[in-house]
């Protein structure tokens, strides 16, 4: 018997229909995952700048406010309730924290007149440098008697041979022997509008330079607790005194110096430049809390 070669032939329309069918079932898989993986890789970064903006925020509001000088001055001076509708919450703060290491000392005699010279004794926590206990010419620094009255001014001068300086701003009125002269820095907290339309954390100096710290800001805001059992402040119990000469505004209420603890929160949101992807946070709110320390020592009306 003679065989034949095997002789080919091409595909049927049942098969061709057939691996189409399987065809569109795997493509139509494929496509159903892509979106969500797409979504969730795109969501991913947001959620890293949401979080890496707000812990950002929090961490430099929280450190200002833990080294603030409580005790002689308060640590914080609001600014601005949050709202008409919630008057115990702030939006804009002011801080006054000694600078690391810093230059203090306490006056030896009464001032002679606001503008005269204030002459610090040695010791008394001077430090012994060759000059007049740490301070020089252009720094900053806060002076307060005790009984809640303080001041922030600028050094013109100092002389040594006297262990004397002198502030660039006459005080209202003078200080007496005892009060305390340390250099500090002296921050206000705000949100600043910016050209997009969002707002940005921003840090304004006793020297009037203006620091951006955190942008794509929607809100902030800090409550204030005094009292061995914590009582929140509202704006109220700010504005019925009695007050103390001292702060940006002049006078401020003495429950501040009572304040035992700050809540500080910031809320951050993606800014709209970056991928929002469907079902993803699109704002993220961080929360911090602040023991303050030295309060005690003080006997607060």
């Amino acid at each position: 018997m003679t065989l034949r070669p095997f002789e080919s032939r091409g595909f049927s329309l049942v098969e061709l229909l057939v691996a189409l069918a399987v065809c569109a079932v795997l493509s139509a898989t494929v496509a159903g995952v892509v979106p969500p993986a797409r979504a969730a890789f795109a969501a991913a970064p947001a959620a890293l700048d949401l979080q890496q903006r707000g812990r950002t925020g929090v961490d430099v509001l929280a450190t200002a406010i833990r080294s603030a000088a409580a005790g002689l001055l308060p640590a914080v001076i609001p600014l601005s309730p949050f709202s008409d509708a919630n008057e115990t919450e702030f939006d804009a703060w002011y801080v006054v924290a000694p600078v690391s290491n810093a230059s203090q000392g306490v006056l030896a005699r009464d001032q002679v007149g606001p503008h005269g010279a204030i002459e610090l004794a040695a010791g008394a926590g001077c430090p012994a440098v060759p000059d007049v206990c740490g301070f020089t010419p252009g720094a900053f620094a806060a002076i307060a008697d005790g009984s809640g009255r303080f001041d922030i001014f600028t050094v013109a001068t100092t002389n040594a041979a006297g262990g004397e300086i002198t502030a660039t701003q006459a005080f209202p009125s003078a200080y007496p022997a005892g009060s305390l002269v340390v250099e500090v820095d002296a921050h206000q907290f705000r949100l600043a509008d910016q050209s997009d339309g969002s707002h940005a954390l921003v840090r304004e100096t006793v020297g009037g330079a203006t620091q951006p710290i955190v942008d794509n800001v929607a809100a902030m805001g800090i409550e204030l607790w005094r009292g061995v059992a914590p009582i929140r402040l509202s704006a109220g119990d700010l504005e019925d005194g009695p007050f103390f000469a001292g702060g940006p505004e002049g006078s401020y209420d003495a429950d501040l110096l009572a304040v035992r603890r700050v809540d500080v929160w910031i809320a951050v949101e993606v800014p709209p430049v970056m991928l929002r992807a469907p079902g993803a946070a699109t704002t993220r709110t961080l929360h911090a809390s602040i023991a303050l320390r030295n309060v005690a020592s003080r006997n607060v009306p």
